[in-house]
């Protein structure tokens, strides 16, 4: 009987060490999809903003050559409408870099939470 018993004890903790592992991994996962989604964002909107800037500069350059103006200011009605542009992409993109540190933390406190929860098993 004892062998038995041995025998059921291990194959239980083989079990909820399976089950366990088969959590890390089912999360990992999940975390995986949604950082990249959100990295993918965040580059996009990168690329946006080095659009938006040569579109500025090119509007800029048109100015000073085509138009034949001595100077511009932000407060040129084209200039602000860009700089706006750009200012509310950079928000974004702070926003994106804001939610991947928490997703990070998050992270990082499951994983220390579910290391701790093995360890007393």
């Amino acid at each position: 009987m004892a062998f038995k018993d041995d025998l059921k004890k291990y194959v239980d903790l083989a079990v909820d060490k399976s089950r366990l592992a088969f959590g890390k991994g089912k999360a990992a996962v999940t975390k995986f999809g949604d950082d990249s989604a959100v990295r993918i964002e965040k580059l996009q909107l990168e690329k946006k903003v080095k659009k938006e800037t040569a579109t500025l500069g090119r509007l800029v350059l048109e100015m000073f050559t085509e138009e034949g103006k001595k100077s511009v200011s932000a407060s040129d009605e084209i200039i602000a409408a860009s700089l706006r542009t750009i200012t509310e992409l950079k928000a974004e993109i702070a926003k994106k870099e804001d939610l991947l540190k928490k997703e990070d933390a998050a992270a990082q406190a499951s994983s220390e939470t579910a290391e701790k929860k093995d360890e007393n098993s």
